[in-house]
């Protein structure tokens, strides 16, 4: 899953760079307490987050990332009690020992088309990576 703007950026640019900090944060901890314990979320770079999910086909992944999606979305943390999206791009694979780049690069062409489609919405790729 790859998660991106609007999210500290716009707090940031409102309400400057500790806003920011602290919609990262809060993101950051509903995303741990969604997760199971085996699953693995890390921030990728500026205002995205990686989360691997092992052993889970595309239907299991879509629980825990549309509960990270709309409990965020609820969250009224902008100024004018605006909320915070996610947008998230999922690509699954078989059979492999680990996560790759390619996994990566089919899960950001998920989440652009997650924006192109008006955001705030869980995009998966067309077919998993091992078939």
């Amino acid at each position: 899953m790859r998660e991106v703007k609007p999210l500290a950026g716009a707090m940031r640019s409102i309400k400057g760079h500790q806003a920011g900090n602290e919609a990262l944060r809060f993101v950051a901890g509903f995303i741990k307490i969604s997760l199971r314990n085996d699953d693995l979320a890390v921030r990728f770079g500026g205002e995205e987050f990686v989360i691997v999910l092992p052993a889970t086909d595309f239907t299991k992944a879509r629980i825990p990332l549309e509960r990270i999606r709309t409990q965020i979305a609820v969250e009224r943390m902008l100024p004018g009690g605006e909320g915070l999206t996610v947008s998230a791009g999922v690509a699954g694979y078989a059979a492999r020992d680990s996560v790759d780049l390619e996994l990566i690069r089919q899960a950001d062409e998920a989440m652009y088309r997650a924006k192109e489609l008006g955001k705030n919405r869980v995009v998966f790729t067309q077919s998993d990576l091992g078939e």
